[in-house]
């Protein structure tokens, strides 16, 4: 009745939560406080809520409605006061503190992110996690600035001045949706220091936040096989290439196994010369051909399908596990250049590659029963022969 019957008093007198965690007093002086907060409804939440009843004290509870009037009685200001985390890992002053400095940085909702993150209530102090808030603010509250303040992997591999730091030049990055994967990113943040990551942050700005610059900035196959200088080094080789499919090879695990960074660099700058063919690709990246060959008879390679107009016939000869096996390098491309004299025709090809022909007839005899096939294109019989 003192209440002036009001429907947000009554539920703190009859709520099931409110009569098991608080005497008949203490339930009196929840209402008389809701009706100095204008029996506002977000005041009513925090006189119900079952996490802030069970977790906090009577004289606790009327101070988070309180200091939530002083709030405007602020959504996201509410979300503080009931989160069941916060209550668990602050105490009522740290609440109470977090509640006031969400003020601050005007109710932002990226800044509340980094208030109930759970991650952060975890691995940070109130005062770590407060330089937190401020920084984002900093940051001008953006989004992917915030992926950084609350990513569980950035909070266990880093300390809070590092993260601070990467923040910082995540905001030189403008913000950049691949710098920040780099930031936050496992492999990165497992096998690399956090100079290393930032060097790495800023040659991708230099890169113009290239795509397939950031693949090999955090792929883990380069992380784990190469120096930060080496995969820079491939970052700027790949700037060199146009930023086109030459980063394949830079990323790619058997090149990494078989090749030192030097020859990497240099199958990259063959691609190029070869205008990023798909077929000169597989050459660079084939794993029989680095397990077979040195890199100069692999560059050969390319350099000969090249001359070959990247036929794909005579792309088939540089790939086939018989002839590397069986033939040598400088062989191979006889082979090829014999194909191409053949007009790439398909039976040629086949006694090119064929396993009887290539372990009971030497090259010479190869490349005869290569040239007679051709010749024989338009006899009825072509087919018996062959």
């Amino acid at each position: 009745k003192e209440c002036e019957y009001n429907n947000n008093a009554l539920k703190v007198a009859i709520f099931e939560e409110v009569l098991e965690n608080r005497t008949t007093e203490e339930q009196i002086k929840l209402m008389e406080t809701l009706k100095e907060c204008g029996y506002n409804v977000n005041a009513s939440k925090i006189a119900t809520d079952e996490n802030v009843l069970e977790q906090r004290t009577l004289e606790e509870q009327i101070k988070l409605m309180e200091v939530l009037k002083k709030c405007e009685y602020n959504e996201n200001t509410l979300k503080i006061a009931i989160d069941e985390n916060i209550l668990k890992k602050r105490t009522a002053k740290e609440q109470i503190k977090l509640m006031k400095t969400l003020k601050e940085f005007k109710y932002d909702d990226n800044v509340l992110r980094i208030v109930i993150n759970l991650d952060v209530l975890k691995k940070r102090t109130l005062e770590q996690q407060i330089e937190l808030m401020k920084e984002l603010k900093e940051c001008e509250y953006n989004n992917n600035a915030v992926e950084i303040a609350t990513d569980p992997d950035v909070l266990e591999k880093r300390t809070t001045e590092e993260q601070i730091q990467l923040m910082k030049v995540l905001k030189k990055c403008e913000y950049n949706d691949n710098a920040v994967e780099i930031a936050t990113d496992p492999d990165v943040l497992e096998k690399r220091t956090i100079k290393e990551q930032i060097q790495l942050m800023k040659i991708l700005k230099e890169c113009k936040y290239n795509d397939n610059v950031f693949e090999i900035a955090i792929d883990p196959d380069v992380l784990e096989k190469r120096t930060l200088e080496e995969q820079i080094k491939l970052m700027e080789t790949l700037k060199e290439c146009e930023y086109k499919d030459a980063y394949k090879i830079a990323a790619f695990k058997t090149v990494l196994e078989k090749r030192t960074t030097e020859q990497q660099i240099k199958l990259m700058e063959k691609l190029k010369e070869c205008k990023y063919n798909d077929d000169a690709f597989d050459i660079a990246t084939d794993e029989n051909i680095l397990e077979n060959r040195s890199l100069e008879e692999q560059i050969k390679l390319m350099e000969t399908l090249r001359e070959c107009a990247y036929e794909h016939y005579a792309f088939r000869i540089t790939t086939n596990e018989d002839i590397l096996k069986k033939r040598t390098a400088e062989e191979q491309i006889k082979l090829m250049k014999t194909l191409k004299e053949c007009e790439y025709k398909y039976d040629v090809l086949e006694i090119a590659r064929d396993a009887n022909v290539l372990e009971q007839r030497t090259l010479e005899e190869q490349i005869k029963l290569m040239h007679t096939m051709h010749t024989l294109e338009k006899c009825k019989y072509r087919h018996g022969a062959f």
